[in-house]
Parts: C-alpha cells; structure tokens; sequence
C-alpha cells in the first residue's frame, strides 16, 4: 500500500470500456444481419445456409453479452480501485500525521529514537488505523475476487462458444451449444 493498491484504475476502466464498444458493435452487426436472415429463412431451398448464419448471429449475440459482462466488471473493478486508492492515500496520511507509517497493509512506528510520550501516543493511534487498513485490505480483496470470477466465467463461455463454432463449421452441424 505504500504506494497505492498496485493497480491503475484508469487502465482498468479504459479497458472495459473498450469491450463494452466491442460488444455494442457487435449488437449493431447483428442487427443489420437479423432482417436479412428472417428472410432467408421464408425460403426452404436455403434451409441449411440459413441454420449456419444462424448459428453464427447466436454466436455473435452471445459474444457481445460476454464482452458486455466483462467490460461492465472492469468498469465497477476501477470504481472500487479509485474509492480504495484514495482510502488508502488518506489512511497514509493520517498515519503521517500521527508520526505512523503504512507498510503494505500494517500501520507500524517508524525506525528511530523517540520519547517513550511521544511513543504512547503512536502505539495508541495504531489500532484503529490498522482497522482502516485492514477494511480496505479486505475491500480491495474482494473487489478482486469478483472481477476475477466474472473474468473467469466469460472466459470459459467465450472459450466454449469457440471451440463449439469451429466445431460446427468443421462437421456442418446443427446446433453450436456449448
């Protein structure tokens, strides 16, 4: 924590907000694909061609939900960074005040002589500092877990929806579920 939460909320966001585009692009493809292939699919003779852009328009649909899924996760992830960054600045300021110091997440006396006054009142001051720490400590930890989580899961979707294309395109199967 000495020097913020060891993550660039800036970073974070621009990012989602990068797949959050993509996934609006996606949305607009699909729609000028949607027309087309409601009539296409009036006409028997295109029966299997209409399937496999439909399959695709599934695909495409459910690539843009995972994009949106993710980009909105990194997007909350570099609210919760920024509310932790300055949290955190704030705790190491007050601990400065107080002739403390914040190492990671421990508040803890700084090396040195001092008065055995001037030390009573550091030692008294640490405990409640040390519970800010350990709430954003905790904050941040969870923050983490949950973009993670949501990271993960769109991972193996998008994994699983791959992989089920290029199956599909390989056999010219039906259904594209993973």
């Amino acid at each position: 924590m000495s020097e913020g939460v060891g993550s660039d909320p800036a970073s974070c966001s621009r990012l989602g907000g990068m797949l959050r585009s993509e996934s609006a692009r996606l949305v607009r493809q699909r729609e000028r694909v949607g027309a087309p292939v409601a009539v296409l699919s009036r006409h028997a003779a295109s029966g299997e061609a209409v399937r496999r852009v439909e399959r695709e328009v599934r695909l495409l649909e459910s690539t843009a939900d995972l994009l949106d899924l993710a980009g909105a996760a990194l997007q909350r992830h570099a609210q919760e960074l920024a509310e932790v960054s300055e949290s955190a600045r704030a705790l190491r300021a007050e601990a400065a005040r107080r002739g403390l110091e914040v190492a990671g997440w421990r508040v803890v006396e700084p090396w040195g002589l001092s008065s055995a006054e001037r030390a009573s009142c550091r030692q008294s001051a640490i405990p409640a500092l040390q519970a800010r720490a350990d709430r954003l400590a905790t904050q941040l930890g969870r923050a983490r877990a949950a973009l993670a989580r949501t990271l993960t899961e769109c991972t193996g979707a998008l994994e699983r929806s791959a992989s089920a294309s290029r199956d599909a395109r390989g056999r010219g199967a039906d259904s594209l579920g993973p």
